[in-house]
């Protein structure tokens, strides 16, 4: 392991593990955030306290739940490198030596009174507010929204099927007239096979 780097695990990781997961473009961007800041350890000299010091820095600019899913892949892919890929790890599986930050309740604030119509009138004709106008319509996740492709939608039926929900289970949308309008005026504008033109 003396010339084995965090970095080196990462993109084996990336390469072979994140094509079969949910969400991979996501996890991607936290890859390169470890990457970033902890890629160049090598597993010789990869302490507890660098991990800590990773969370640490990470706490002053996201919340404790990004930091726990950038660590969760961190502690994710040592597992993978102990059991399956034959690479010993001298100090164990750091992640599970420190301690994780603790998340806040879940946020269960609703908007109110104009606070709908205020955000709707500052992103009005962007595709940030036709994203905002499909949430508020149809209580879809983020995640949901932006994985719509054309063939999802009937709008003879005024209706989405959602592929990649939470559970793995498709699940059937039923949208309002406004939800409607806002996918049909997408549709006549996307070439895209992606109905929503947003990155994730």
């Amino acid at each position: 392991t003396n010339h084995i780097t965090v970095v080196a695990l990462l993109t084996r990781y990336q390469k072979e593990v994140l094509p079969l997961l949910k969400g991979s473009k996501t996890e991607a961007y936290r890859i390169k955030t470890l990457t970033r800041l902890l890629g160049a350890h090598f597993l010789n000299d990869f302490k507890a306290s660098d991990v800590a010091g990773y969370r640490d820095q990470r706490l002053k600019t996201v919340s404790a739940a990004s930091v726990l899913r950038e660590l969760g892949i961190l502690r994710r892919t040592l597992n993978l490198a102990a059991k399956e890929w034959d690479i010993p790890l001298p100090s164990g599986n750091l992640v599970q030596q420190i301690t994780l930050p603790r998340t806040d309740p879940a946020r269960k604030r609703r908007l109110q009174g104009s606070e709908a119509e205020c955000l709707l009138a500052n992103t009005s004709n962007t595709p940030l507010g036709a994203a905002i106008n499909l949430a508020l319509e149809t209580a879809m996740r983020r995640s949901e929204l932006l994985s719509i492709r054309k063939s999802d939608i009937d709008l003879n039926l005024s209706a989405v099927s959602i592929k990649s929900t939470k559970n793995g289970e498709e699940r059937i949308v039923p949208l309002s007239s406004t939800a409607r309008a806002v996918l049909k005026q997408l549709l006549d504008k996307q070439a895209a096979s992606h109905v929503v033109p947003i990155h994730r």
